[in-house]
């Protein structure tokens, strides 16, 4: 996933960002670091990415309960 376009834009001057570096904080947390694509910027951000609920069980639960 690294250097991948997370889908983030820059918070200074718009632009798309980059992932530069992920590690997992915990099996629903991953920390990110984000570069602005832009050469004249370069801005450089952390971000939490989060699972918070889960929306649509997983198949093979779906499958059991029928």
């Amino acid at each position: 996933m690294l250097g991948q376009r997370y889908g983030f834009n820059c918070p200074h001057c718009g632009k798309k960002m980059l992932t530069t570096m992920s590690r997992y904080v915990d099996p629903k947390m991953q920390e990110r670091y984000l570069q602005c694509r832009n050469e004249q910027c370069g801005a450089v951000y952390k971000a939490f990415v989060e699972i918070r609920e889960l929306v649509s069980e997983p198949l093979d639960q779906r499958e059991k309960s029928i």
